[in-house]
């Protein structure tokens, strides 16, 4: 299973971050709206976006010692497909970045089937069959 997120032109290879995970991590692309939003750094990496003041403030309480960075890239971007659509090689959907909702582009699941998910489909719902 192969899975990539379309922004604009460009596509990106998505990684799921541990099993189970109901988001994806895209290296190498942001979130239009949360890019804007003040991050808290600690040790390097982006561990909480705050939307606002409050939420900043119970991010910082959260985060001891970490520092307040002003708007711009830094995190890897989140991202999910809440609906989708099957088709023969696989499942596409508009997808949203699980921070804040917004749009940020096409989320396709390529599935590594022989004969398509709409076939595997059909056979593991069809009556059972003892050869």
């Amino acid at each position: 299973m192969r899975i990539t997120l379309a922004v604009g032109e460009q596509e990106h290879e998505c990684a799921v971050p541990y099993p189970g995970a109901q988001h994806v991590v895209v290296e190498g692309a942001s979130c239009p709206r949360c890019i804007t939003w003040p991050a808290l750094v600690q040790d390097g990496r982006v561990v909480a976006l705050a939307s606002s003041t409050p939420g900043l403030h119970r991010a910082c309480m959260a985060f001891p010692g970490a520092q307040v960075v002003g708007p711009g890239p830094g995190s890897p971007l989140h991202a999910r497909m809440p609906h989708y659509v099957q088709d023969s090689g696989g499942w596409h959907g508009e997808a949203t970045c699980a921070r804040c909702e917004a749009v940020v582009g096409t989320m396709r699941v390529h599935s590594s089937t022989i004969f398509g998910a709409e076939e595997e489909a059909r056979v593991l719902r069809g009556p059972w069959r003892v050869f």
